[in-house]
């Protein structure tokens, strides 16, 4: 990916961030230059992850982490359950997939039938 981190990472407000999985690795892999950019914006607050494209739309899709003071606290990272996050973020996830369809196009993880059900609905 030309030396692209697999993520897109969306501020959502001041005090929470939403990054996107954009292939089959998962953006977990690369939290030093996540925490990186993340202090380099100055951010401090919750991190929520939605791994679609590297776990699938299973239990574990989503995943958050507390970031503060330049650093994630691993010791706060909590498996979400979809139906426990804001309609407006989970839309926006939803969103940006549908408006990147080659993602779901190429990803090899999620079985047709789910690209389907994300693409069209």
């Amino acid at each position: 990916m030309d030396n692209e981190p697999p993520y897109k990472l969306k501020k959502v407000s001041s005090k929470f961030a939403l990054v996107l999985s954009i292939s089959y690795e998962s953006p977990l892999d690369y939290i030093s230059v996540l925490s990186k950019e993340l202090s380099e914006a100055d951010f401090a607050g919750m991190v929520l992850f939605d791994l679609l494209l590297c776990n699938g739309n299973v239990y574990n899709r989503f995943a958050e982490i507390a970031f503060s003071s330049g650093r994630f606290d691993r010791s706060s990272m909590n498996i979400v359950d979809y139906t426990e996050i804001e309609d407006s973020i989970f839309l926006m996830s939803n969103d940006f997939y549908k408006s990147n369809l080659f993602l779901l196009e190429a990803n090899h993880i999620l079985p047709k039938e789910e690209k389907c059900v994300l693409m069209c609905g």
